[in-house]
C-alpha cells in the first residue's frame, strides 16, 4: 500500500513538473519569436523607411496583402514565427496568433519617446480566452522589449 502511495505521489509530481516545463518552453518560444519579429521589422524599416501597413488581424493571414506574414515574407524564415505555441489551436491554424497595433502603420519604430506596443497575443481580445503564459500576455514594444502583463495593452480595452 505504501509503495502504491509513493508511486502515485511520484507520478503526480512528474506530471506537474512536465506541465510546468512545457508551459515554460512555450513561453520562451513565444518571447523568442516576438524578438525575431522585431528584428524583421527593423530590417523592413531600414529597407523601406517605415513600418509596414498591415491589418490589426487580417481575414486570411496566410494570403492577404495586408497581413504581417505577407509584409515580412522577405525577412522571416518559416511560418512558425507568427505563432505563439501557447495559444489555442484554432488560432494557430490561421497562421497568425498576434494582433498588430495599426497606429504604427507607416511609422518608425523610434517615432515615440515612450515605447508603444507592436504585437500581442490574440487571446488579449477576449475575456473568455485566458492569457497564454501563466495568466500573462507577451507584448512586443517599439524599443524591442517583450514585456509580460496581466492586462492587454490599454488601446485594446
Amino acid at each position: 500500500m505504501r509503495l502504491a502511495v509513493v508511486l502515485l505521489t511520484a507520478g503526480a509530481i512528474g506530471v506537474v513538473v512536465y506541465t510546468i516545463s512545457l508551459e515554460q518552453i512555450e513561453a520562451n518560444q513565444c518571447e523568442n519569436r516576438l524578438h525575431r519579429l522585431y528584428s524583421a521589422l527593423e530590417q523592413y524599416e531600414i529597407d523601406r523607411g517605415m513600418l509596414p501597413h498591415v491589418a490589426f488581424f487580417p481575414d486570411d493571414p496566410k494570403q492577404d496583402s495586408d497581413s504581417l506574414p505577407t509584409a515580412l515574407a522577405a525577412y522571416v524564415a518559416g511560418p512558425e514565427i507568427y505563432i505563439c505555441p501557447a495559444t489555442p489551436k484554432l488560432f494557430q491554424d490561421t497562421g497568425l496568433t498576434y494582433v498588430w497595433n495599426v497606429e504604427l502603420n507607416g511609422k518608425k519604430l523610434r517615432d515615440s519617446k515612450e515605447p508603444v506596443w507592436i504585437l500581442t497575443e490574440i487571446n488579449a481580445l477576449s475575456d473568455q480566452v485566458p492569457a497564454p503564459h501563466w495568466r500573462r500576455y507577451h507584448i512586443l514594444y517599439t524599443d524591442g522589449s517583450v514585456r509580460h502583463s496581466r492586462t492587454p495593452p490599454k488601446s485594446l480595452n
